[in-house]
């Protein structure tokens, strides 16, 4: 009686052990591929970082070179992601004046 009590003692602990070791592999694995997926993203994060400032004086130069010369390609292109341009002043003749 003792030695079946102590095989099958024996059998669900070692089911028991290879069922841990699955799940132990199976998370590690899928910590591994959100690892994998958060370096992506701190990646796309870094790059654009460096690129933020050029980005702007893209923006700024678009914003004035359209307020200058009164494009309306230009204006409708900036407008349409999301900058909002005031109409053209008469500064020149304000300063004529």
């Amino acid at each position: 009686m003792t030695e079946k009590v102590l095989y099958w003692s024996t059998l669900v602990a070692a089911v028991l052990s290879l069922l841990l070791f699955i799940v132990s592999v199976s998370l590690i694995s899928g910590n591994n591929e959100v690892r994998e997926k958060i370096g992506k993203k701190q990646e796309v994060i870094n790059v654009a970082k460096n690129v933020l400032p050029i980005n702007r004086q893209l923006s700024q130069a678009l914003y004035e070179a359209s307020i200058e010369k009164g494009d309306l390609k230009i204006r409708d292109l900036l407008t349409s992601q999301g900058f909002t341009i005031p109409e053209k002043t008469s500064s020149k003749s304000k300063k004529n004046k």
